[in-house]
């Protein structure tokens, strides 16, 4: 696999941890314009659940750029903090929430939805919810 960039290693990386966490496999397409926002998927109670693993050495803010956030993308983000080889999940939100929470520029020019790690869903209750959906719980 060719990365164009340490930002998209870093995405890589957290996608895969989450894979080895959760059992659901990594989208591992190559595409010219990135994954389209999603990682990883599961059915439950007959709907599809896409997830999108989002990536930062070291995040304080789950962000959804707005431009994204008028495409139809994953139902659930993650957040995750990638430390060379070490990767922690902070937490999660679903996309409808994150609709609802402020929009910020962080300096980039992307204005973008943003959630502070430390008000993110725990771990915990999207794995337990994973396990339940694949008959593991």
């Amino acid at each position: 696999m060719l990365f164009r960039s340490a930002e998209e290693l870093i995405g890589v990386k957290a996608e895969y941890a989450f894979e080895t966490l959760t059992g659901l496999p990594m989208d591992r397409t190559q595409r010219p314009g990135g994954d389209d926002g999603c990682d990883h998927g599961f059915v439950m109670n007959g709907r599809l659940w896409r997830i999108d693993v989002k990536a930062a050495r070291n995040p304080h803010y789950l962000l959804l750029k707005q431009k994204d956030a008028q495409r139809d993308g994953a139902e659930i983000l993650v957040l995750a903090k990638v430390d060379g080889d070490l990767v922690e999940f902070l937490g999660w939100e679903t996309r409808k929430t994150m609709l609802d929470m402020p929009v910020r520029d962080f300096g980039y020019g992307i204005r973008s939805h943003y959630r502070a790690s430390s008000a993110l869903r725990p771990m915990g209750q999207l794995i337990t919810g994973i396990k339940k959906a694949r008959g593991e719980a």
